[in-house]
């Protein structure tokens, strides 16, 4: 299973590599039953696919703003808040 996914990877990030990320996360928690805690932690598991997760966004331009930015606002704010957007 391991060799499938890694070859699979490997063949789809020759052609387009946030894809083949993302297709890597999916086959990954596809599996999860089998990869923990046999091969991984469950810990180790979903930090894997967060980081994956984050690195998908920033590869296709949806990037979400660092935490740091976020504190550095709210600290230089006068009134001590942060600007909140409307979702529609």
């Amino acid at each position: 299973m391991l060799r499938e996914i890694g070859e699979a990877f490997t063949k789809l990030r020759h052609t387009n590599r946030t894809a083949a990320w993302s297709d890597l996360q999916e086959r990954l928690m596809s599996n999860i039953s089998m990869l923990v805690p046999n091969v991984v932690t469950l810990k180790d598991f979903i930090g894997l696919g967060i980081d994956i997760e984050s690195f998908v966004k920033n590869d296709s331009g949806a990037v979400a703003e660092e935490p740091l930015e976020v504190i550095r606002k709210f600290l230089n704010s006068p009134d001590g808040t942060l600007p909140l957007k409307k979702i529609n």
